[in-house]
């Protein structure tokens, strides 16, 4: 599957960073797909699985770099881009973040996947838009974080073949596993208007919240 793959290790294990680019590269050759390195450092590896005409943009300035996969019907490519910086550069904190980002999240009509580094604060932000119809995957523990469109990637990354036996019921039953499960173990989907923000070299937990709505 195309999209962004994103791999953090928290202890700048530079192992992690280098086995993150080589299933990348075997990625290309098995899904016959085109493997681009976006930002490789001693934190984190950013690339794209793709193929032609696939819409993904970078974006890019002194403050920011900044990846947006799928698309935006309601504006135009350099309003939407605009609008984004614009948004980061009058955030403060976490907090106000998840404000302001969601409010701004439900004017659009868009299917997309961004993700965001603030290369000044190093902070790393990873979100989706409140229809959540493009699936994205995530694996945190202790020392690593994972975020892909591809589940696959991040289970040979783990070096992971368990089953969620719950999520597995769950898609039996009902077609599909709830809430953010997979049927995997350890390996979560982003739910609608989903924010992953982690702050590089503090060696936390990432922070994670939802879009709620209000009925």
């Amino acid at each position: 599957m195309p999209g962004i793959n994103f791999c953090l290790s928290k202890v700048n294990q530079k192992s992690f960073i280098e086995k993150s680019k080589n299933i990348s590269i075997n990625f290309q050759q098995l899904e016959h797909i085109e493997n681009k390195i976006i930002n490789k450092n001693e934190n984190y590896l950013l690339s794209v699985f793709r193929y032609d005409e696939y819409p993904i943009t970078k974006v890019e300035t002194e403050k920011y770099l900044i990846l947006i996969e799928g698309k935006v019907y309601n504006l135009s490519q350099n309003k939407f881009e605009q609008g984004i910086i614009n948004l980061f550069d009058n955030l403060s904190s976490f907090n106000h973040l998840k404000e302001i980002l969601h409010n701004w999240l439900k004017t659009l009509d868009a299917d997309i996947f961004i993700f965001f580094h603030n290369k000044i604060n190093n902070q790393v932000m990873l979100f989706n838009d409140v229809l959540g119809r493009l699936p994205v995957y995530y694996y945190e523990d202790n020392q690593n974080l994972i975020v892909s469109r591809n589940s696959r990637f991040i289970r040979e990354l783990i070096d992971s073949k368990k089953f969620n036996q719950t999520g597995l019921a769950q898609s039996l039953l009902f077609g599909y596993a709830l809430g953010n499960s997979t049927i995997f173990e350890n390996i979560s989907r982003f739910k609608p208007g989903t924010i992953i923000y982690y702050e590089i070299n503090k060696n936390n937990s990432a922070k994670i919240t939802e879009f709620q709505r209000n009925y």
